[in-house]
């Protein structure tokens, strides 16, 4: 009898501890971490940028109260496309950086393709589906970056906010962008010639583009 009592209490004990800890993690679980933003980078406006086989031209279009521009393929003798925003400065030793940008299909298949680069070939690649609205693929070269996240997140009317948040370790990079619609496989080449040049165009909202300094 004492034995049984003694065996009642054990198992009533052991349940009550399995109980317990599922409900810890379950609120670990629900525990999300928030972004803090240490320092908004000065990269300049759209006339400071570097542009290779692209214009950026105005439109009578609005988003969020913010001008919305075409980005087209223009005739040109550069064997790529793309705009650059150069040696963009961030700390010595690196750290923590979230990219962000308002963007836009204008025509069907055309896609996003986004790299930081250091000293070429040393870069971080994507191409963001704007018509699937997700990520079509990566390319990394090197250790450069590390810890990459990338979100497609819609805003509304079609429009898509595309970011990457990586550590970046140098003390500064190119950050290039342009529209592209290269396969899954050919996403370290996406600012490539391209041979259709009408069917790559997009929209961008050019002041949406932000480079964060995130603390780690």
């Amino acid at each position: 009898m004492y034995k049984s009592i003694i065996g009642c209490v054990l198992f009533i004990s052991l349940i009550g501890c399995k109980k317990e800890k599922k409900e810890v993690k379950s609120e670990d679980a629900t525990v999300k971490k928030t972004e803090k933003i240490v320092r908004q980078l000065n990269i300049g406006n759209m006339d400071q940028w570097e542009y290779k086989g692209i214009a950026l031209t105005s439109t009578n279009e609005m988003f969020q109260n913010q001008d919305v521009y075409k980005m087209s393929i223009i005739d040109h003798p550069e064997t790529y496309e793309l705009v650059a925003v150069n040696n963009v400065k961030i700390d010595y030793t690196g750290g923590r950086y979230k990219i962000s940008v308002l963007v836009k299909s204008n025509k069907e298949n055309n896609n996003l393709g986004v790299r930081i680069q250091e000293f070429y070939p040393t870069r971080f690649d994507a191409v963001f589906d704007l018509s699937l609205g997700e990520v079509k693929g990566t390319f990394s070269n090197s250790d450069f970056t590390d810890n990459e996240n990338l979100v497609l997140d819609p805003v509304g009317d079609g429009w898509f906010k595309c970011s990457i948040t990586a550590d970046i370790y140098s003390s500064y990079f190119r950050l290039a962008f342009g529209p592209t619609s290269v396969l899954k496989k050919e996403v370290h080449v996406w600012e490539a010639q391209s041979l259709n040049k009408k069917e790559r165009e997009i929209l961008i909202i050019p002041s949406s583009l932000i480079i964060e300094e995130i603390e780690d």
